[in-house]
C-alpha cells in the first residue's frame, strides 16, 4: 500500500505544480543541460505504461517542447529505481552503474538521432 500511496502523491504534486506550458518551457529548443536533466530525471522516476503518455508528449509537442527532450525521457525510462536494489545483489555496485550509465548515455544518442532526423522532416 506504501508503494501506491506514494505514486499517487507525486501524481498530485506534479498535477498541481507542473502545467504542460511549464513543462515545455523546460523542455523546449533552448533549455540547454537543464532541459537534458530534467526529461533524463522525469524519465527515470516515471510509472505506468508508455502509450499513456502519448496525450503528454503531444500537449507538449504543441506548447514547444523539442524532439530531443522528449526522445531522451522515453529513453530514459529504461533507468528503473524500483529495480535497482536487485540489480546491485544480483551482479553488483560496479556493474549496476555501468549499466545505468550506459542506458542513460544510449538514451541520449538515441535523442540526438531523433532529432536530427525529426529537425530534416520540418525543413523538408
Amino acid at each position: 500500500a506504501f508503494p501506491l500511496c506514494l505514486a499517487l502523491g507525486m501524481m498530485v504534486v506534479f498535477n498541481r505544480v507542473l502545467s504542460p506550458a511549464t513543462v515545455a518551457r523546460f523542455l523546449g529548443h533552448g533549455a540547454g543541460a537543464k532541459g537534458v536533466l530534467l526529461s533524463s530525471l522525469a524519465g527515470v522516476v516515471s510509472m505506468g505504461p508508455v502509450y499513456a503518455w502519448y496525450p503528454l508528449f503531444k500537449t507538449l509537442k504543441e506548447k514547444g517542447a523539442s524532439d530531443f527532450h522528449l526522445a531522451n525521457f522515453i529513453g530514459s525510462r529504461s533507468v528503473k529505481p524500483v529495480l535497482l536494489p536487485v540489480l546491485i545483489a544480483s551482479f553488483g555496485w560496479r556493474f549496476a552503474i555501468v549499466f545505468v550509465l550506459a542506458n542513460l548515455a544510449g538514451a541520449l544518442i538515441v535523442a540526438y538521432i531523433v532529432h536530427v532526423a525529426c529537425s530534416g522532416k520540418d525543413k523538408a
